[in-house]
């Protein structure tokens, strides 16, 4: 994490936290589909992240990131409890390490509740 960022936590401006148990399987579900080596349990347990955007329901992880460049690595779908569309994005720096979740309800609403995500399991190969 940079200096500045840690000292701004320090100070009680940003809320640092671990993972909710929803956040931790949209963040695998995510790292999974763009295909970026999985994380193992010992990182993501230790993992903090900060409660970003409209609604707080997006995340950045906390930690020193290229935040200079990003790339959409993957994204998912989803409908909230009152059936409106809900955009998921993860972003990653330029070498390919996750820093970012960005969750967009597209009416701006806050989001109400995010859902537990499977396993991703990649669609099969057309041939």
């Amino acid at each position: 994490m940079d200096q500045l960022m840690l000292a701004e936590s320090r100070r009680g401006k940003l809320p640092m936290r671990v993972l909710s148990p929803e956040e931790r399987s949209l963040l695998l579900y995510l790292i999974a589909k763009a295909s970026l080596p999985s994380p193992d349990a010992e990182w993501l347990d230790q993992l903090k992240i900060e409660a970003i955007g409209p609604g707080r329901s997006s995340f950045r992880i906390l930690r020193d990131a290229e935040r200079d460049y990003d790339q959409l690595a993957s994204d998912l779908d989803f409908l909230d409890e009152d059936n409106v569309h809900v955009l998921a994005s993860l972003f990653v720096d330029r070498h390919q390490i996750p820093y970012e979740v960005e969750i967009w309800k597209v009416d701006d609403t806050p989001l109400i509740r995010l859902p537990m995500f499977p396993v991703y399991k990649a669609p099969p190969s057309r041939s």
